[in-house]
């Protein structure tokens, strides 16, 4: 059967790549630190570099958007110096390490932070720096909302929304491959949407102007969120109003419970997974997370990449046409059971769908899993390609997005065949 996959993105997923902002030699954890002092005494970003690791973050987004996060700091604070107070690191559960230093801020007292660094002393996060964007690791994690949600036949997640004071209740689908919220212009006329400005927005195929409405009221059942941006497109997915994304992972631990239909809200903090399951890193390199898998489609040796984390994309996995050409997928023998197109505003890529013999995250697995391989032109999205719904609904997944990790529980979907 010949299909098309519509497919829209709101900000540019950028590429992984290894060794952006790390050096492979290490750094004492002093030379470390004295070089963040530099730099945030400096305000300048890019003496940064060579200190910070590749997945430096700052509250919940990683390099390179972390980037902007130091800069906002650089720009709203002044600082004197940061003093090690010892250079003993402890080892945490999690592989890095923790040093205490005192930061201190131009006509503040100083203050007792710790800094976490990777095996090579390069610098992780800071908590300072995620507090002074109202996130705290070490509070009790406590749940804040159980919002019912729907999952369709093809593991769309549907959530129930209000805006503003418009009476109907409206279907938005969750989209963690979308930077935000967006609606149709149609739809925006009833809810009386005021534009208040306009911006760039990537796009699978390319970028186009959209227009933004800011300062909007969002209800999810009992929860309020408040000062919210809505993109408006011409037209948004077929059977929703719109689509809702990491705005709700930018302010909560979202737990998605598909076999009771909820999602469970919480705040950030010490949070409790429980035994079952599985926790893989990740990485938010623009607001979308991305999580390392490796696909073996002949049985001859596993190919690794890097994948956004997309519960608005219909498929299992798609490889993108430079990983596939990097790589030589189509001329691997992986054998196409059908040929398709991926169009996204008039732009069509010849996309080849088979099976592979396994795909693989951390220590699970899931064999004969279909996958699409895009050929032709590049993607304006620079990722290896998205890890689909079709996936992704076959697991309770909880998203941790301070944390950097997912947690996957395999639900009653999981026994559902594979097609």
């Amino acid at each position: 059967m010949k299909t098309k996959i519509i497919r829209i993105i709101f900000i540019s997923i950028l590429s992984y790549s290894a060794g952006v902002c790390g050096q492979s030699s290490n750094l004492t954890i002093g030379e470390a630190i004295k070089k963040l002092e530099e730099a945030i005494v400096a305000e300048d970003i890019s003496l940064l570099q060579g200190v910070v690791a590749d997945n430096f973050a700052v509250s919940t987004t990683t390099w390179p958007a972390s980037e902007n996060l130091m800069q906002t700091i650089f720009n709203r604070k002044n600082f004197e110096y940061i003093r090690l107070i010892s250079e003993t690191p402890a080892e945490m559960p999690n592989g890095y390490r923790k040093v205490i230093v005192f930061i201190k801020e131009t006509g503040k007292e100083q203050k007792e932070t710790g800094v976490f660094l990777d095996k090579t002393n390069r610098i992780v996060y800071v908590d300072y720096f995620d507090w002074l964007f109202g996130r705290n690791r070490y509070q009790e994690s406590r749940l804040q909302a159980r919002i019912p949600l729907t999952v369709t036949e093809t593991g769309s997640i549907l959530l129930t929304i209000r805006i503003n004071n418009y009476p109907r209740e409206l279907h938005f689908l969750f989209d963690s491959g979308a930077d935000g919220m967006a609606t149709s212009r149609n739809l925006s006329d009833s809810l009386g949407l005021k534009v208040t400005g306009n911006q760039q927005a990537s796009v699978v195929g390319g970028n186009m102007a959209v227009s933004i409405s800011s300062g909007n009221i969002v209800y999810l059942d009992t929860l309020r969120l408040t000062n919210q941006n809505i993109a408006l497109f011409e037209r948004v997915r077929a059977g929703v109003d719109g689509i809702i994304g990491l705005n709700i992972l930018k302010m909560y631990i979202a737990r998605f419970d598909l076999d009771e239909n909820f999602l469970l809200l919480y705040n950030f903090g010490r949070y409790d997974y429980g035994k079952e399951g599985e926790i893989v890193d990740i990485i938010v390199p623009a607001s979308v997370p991305v999580i390392p898998g490796s696909i073996d489609l002949t049985g001859n040796g596993y190919v690794d990449g890097h994948f956004a984390f997309d519960t608005g994309a219909n498929y299992y996995l798609i490889g993108f046409s430079s990983f596939v050409r990097k790589n030589k997928l189509l001329v691997s023998g992986f054998v196409p059971e059908s040929q398709t197109s991926t169009v996204s505003f008039g732009k069509a890529t010849p996309t080849f769908n088979g099976k592979c013999v396994d795909f693989k995250i951390d220590h699970f697995h899931l064999k004969e899993m279909p996958v699409s391989l895009q050929a032709g032109e590049n993607w304006e999205s620079k990722t290896d390609g998205s890890l689909g719904v079709r996936f992704i609904s076959r697991y309770n997944f909880t998203i941790n997005l301070l944390e950097k990790e997912i947690h996957f529980v395999e639900n009653k979907r999981s026994e559902l065949p594979i097609e």
